[in-house]
């Protein structure tokens, strides 16, 4: 069976369908050409062209008003269909980044790579945003076990980032979540300015 071609008619009817499926509770994507849009592009391009040549021979015919007309009306038809698919797709992101298991199954290869791209950034923003990178070498959380306090002093918590001198003369620069050792009335101090919490490890 020979692939239909694409047209204003056609581009209406795929608009229709994501429109509906849009309004239902799923909000999924309909199925559509996985060369969708190289096809479009081309129909686009083909038209534009044909406008162009009947412009030069007769700006106000009747043949230039209706390659005009199709021609825009196509532009815009083709536009919508991109951004209620592009809604969906980033929901489908947000869902993903969330937990959630949603239908990629009838995406495009241009969307896709729109929805890969979506996906890594918002992991990363998330990672910055709420400090949940991988824990690695660098950012691994050191146990407690490890900053037992000597006599005099005491383990904190920073809950915020934070830059001070102790009463024992050192300088301290500290970050949010940083767990550290200091001197009872330093700690003391931070602890009642809402600087910082103390912790009991044992």
């Amino acid at each position: 069976m020979p692939k239909e071609e694409l047209n204003c008619e056609k581009l209406r009817q795929i608009l229709e369908m994501e429109r509906m499926e849009r309004i239902r509770k799923n909000r999924g994507l309909t199925k559509i050409e996985p060369d969708f849009y190289s096809n479009l592009t081309n129909y686009l391009n083909g038209l534009q062209k044909s406008f162009e040549a009947e412009y030069k021979i007769n700006p106000t015919s009747p043949k230039t008003i209706l390659l005009r007309d199709e021609l825009n009306r196509a532009k815009n038809l083709g536009e919508n269909i991109f951004e209620i698919r592009e809604e969906k797709i980033v929901m489908a992101a947000l869902s993903t980044i969330k937990g959630g298991e949603p239908d990629l199954g009838l995406m495009v290869k241009e969307e896709k790579i729109l929805f890969n791209s979506l996906l890594k950034l918002l992991k990363e923003s998330r990672e910055e945003t709420l400090n949940t990178k991988p824990e690695t070498e660098e950012n691994k959380i050191v146990p407690l076990e490890k900053h037992k306090p000597k006599a005099g002093y005491v383990i904190v918590r920073a809950l915020d980032s934070i830059s001070f001198v102790g009463s024992d003369e050192k300088e301290y620069n500290l970050t949010l979540n940083d767990v550290a050792s200091l001197p009872n009335d330093t700690a003391l101090l931070l602890c009642k300015t809402g600087k910082a919490k103390e912790i009991n490890i044992y």
